[in-house]
């Protein structure tokens, strides 16, 4: 298995960081993800606004299988 996850800058790397380490976020991809997936590809694009100089909660916004 390979991993990979970045940002366009250092608050988005953080943002990846913590969807990926983080259970809960990582559930919001098993909900609608087709059946088998763990034996797919997955892409997960990932947002997070900057509060106060620091990354906000990471949002899904869309995941792609194949």
């Amino acid at each position: 298995m390979v991993v990979l996850a970045g940002g366009l800058t250092g608050y988005g790397t953080v943002a990846a960081g913590e969807f990926l380490s983080n259970p809960t976020y990582l559930e919001t991809i098993a909900a609608s993800a087709p059946s088998k997936w763990a034996h797919k590809n997955v892409e997960v694009l990932i947002s997070t606004k900057v509060i106060n100089g620091k990354s906000g909660p990471p949002k899904a916004v869309i995941a792609h299988f194949w």
